[in-house]
């Protein structure tokens, strides 16, 4: 298992999206499950620092990476406002949300149409949202 923390401030999420990168980085996780779940673990990040912490740039996000057979497990904890919202969003059109120039509310939906489980927990003044990709290896290269 991998794991960073950081500040909740946005300009970290390029740290974020390269950290997840890196820790899945010589698995047998194929590269477009992988930038599945970089896109999804930035969400829940952004989701973190906007709501959890609001203006307190401050408060500690973890996010902790770890491969477990044939799957991707990635916890994300912080300390900040307890999230009451997790359930699966209903579905959306996109499409539609675009057209009307929405640009925020993609972020949940976006995280449990990629992700095969969504969990969130809090205990001990800490929140954590657990994703759960699973994922069928990739052959090696040159390989058969």
């Amino acid at each position: 298992m991998r794991a960073l923390e950081i500040p909740s401030e946005t300009r970290h999420l390029a740290y974020v999206r390269s950290f997840v990168t890196d820790a899945l980085r010589g698995t047998p996780i194929p590269q477009s499950v992988v930038n599945q779940v970089v896109l999804a673990v930035d969400e829940a990040v952004s989701n973190a620092i906007e709501h959890a912490y609001g203006e307190d740039r401050d408060g500690p996000i973890t996010i902790e990476v770890a491969v477990e057979r044939a799957e991707v497990r990635v916890t994300i904890t912080d300390r900040g406002v307890r999230f009451e919202g997790v359930a699966t969003p209903p579905e959306l059109d996109i499409e539609q949300h675009v057209r009307l120039g929405r640009r925020k509310g993609l972020g949940l939906f976006l995280i449990h149409k990629i992700m095969d489980e969504v969990r969130y927990a809090t205990e001990g003044g800490r929140n954590a949202l657990t994703l759960v990709k699973r994922f069928k290896e990739e052959a090696p290269e040159g390989g058969a």
